[in-house]
């Protein structure tokens, strides 16, 4: 299953390029810092659960799996959005980190409802 291997790959670089851009947050604000914390935790659970869908024990373990990376893409491109918003951060990496996050979305949403339908 390639697509699966290229998505697991996907997100294990989108939570890679999510700790490199964090790294700078110490020099934030304790506020700033917990959006951080949030957006690491949201981030890297987002290929975990990509991971563990994998290697799934039945299609009802792989879209709880699924769906679950789907709900943590979601958060990670929430915070992502709420540090631009808040123009806590205004770079290039996060505008690359804010489209990845919304494509993650689109793919992995696809893929819930293509399992719920029966089609994976």
């Amino acid at each position: 299953m390639s697509g699966g291997r290229d998505l697991r790959e996907r997100t294990l670089r989108f939570a890679s390029q999510v700790a490199v851009f964090s790294g700078g947050f110490y020099r934030w604000s304790e506020p700033h810092r917990t959006l951080c914390t949030h957006l690491v935790k949201a981030a890297t659970s987002v290929g975990c659960n990509a991971e563990e869908a994998a290697g799934g024990q039945s299609r009802a373990d792989f879209l709880l799996k699924i769906s679950i990376s789907l709900k943590e893409s979601r958060e990670a491109l929430f915070v992502l959005r709420v540090i631009h918003m808040a123009r806590i951060d205004d770079s290039d990496m996060l505008r690359t980190l804010i489209q990845e996050a919304d494509e993650l979305v689109a793919i992995l949403t696809a893929i819930v409802k293509n399992t719920k339908a029966g089609g994976i």
